[in-house]
């Protein structure tokens, strides 16, 4: 994983799950035992990555299907860096509940820096998407001020009076 990469990561629960095809190239999965509930709690952290929650941290669990857990991981810092996915056991009646640390799992990840051309590369999608923005705020802004155009708005009166003068004929001599 480079700096400034984006992943996607999961955690699923399940009991009583049927086997699901292998996971896809690339992917690393591990298999392990825990403490479940009805109820359970997954998080992710580490300082070394910006880790936004795509799905609610609490959530039931039913035999028979998998409960997955996702989080979008953006890497912030090169060097070897630690993620820790914990699953959490929520005990008792919902009055008195109590989380417990179900498992705990440390998933090592090596970050190394951006070369230039990476970081040349990743700054030009950047750009492109903001002259994109602009263009459109572009396009906005020349639409509302042919509209003001077309309804004179902003166009100056002139200020200076006209008088009309009715000069009365007097009929052809004949």
């Amino acid at each position: 994983m480079k700096v400034s990469d984006k992943r996607k990561v999961e955690a699923e629960v399940g009991f009583h799950v049927p086997a699901k095809k292998p996971p896809a190239s690339g992917t690393t999965e591990v298999k392990d035992t825990l403490h479940i509930s009805s109820e359970m709690i997954a998080t992710l952290d580490s300082p070394a990555f910006e880790i936004k929650a795509i799905t609610p941290e609490q959530q039931p669990i039913a035999e028979g299907y998998p409960t997955v857990w996702a989080w979008n991981v953006e890497a912030k810092e090169s060097g070897e860096q630690l993620l820790t996915a914990t699953v959490y056991a929520l005990v008792g009646d919902k009055s008195d509940r109590m989380r417990i640390a179900s498992y705990e799992h440390k998933i090592s990840v090596s970050v190394r820096e951006q070369t230039w051309g990476e970081w040349l590369e990743a700054a030009g999608k950047e750009i492109g998407t903001v002259q994109g923005i602009f263009v459109a705020l572009g396009a906005v802004a020349t639409s509302f001020l042919a509209c003001l155009a077309w309804f004179g708005v902003g166009r100056r009166r002139n200020k200076t009076t006209s008088s009309v003068a009715f000069t009365e004929l007097s009929p052809p001599a004949t």
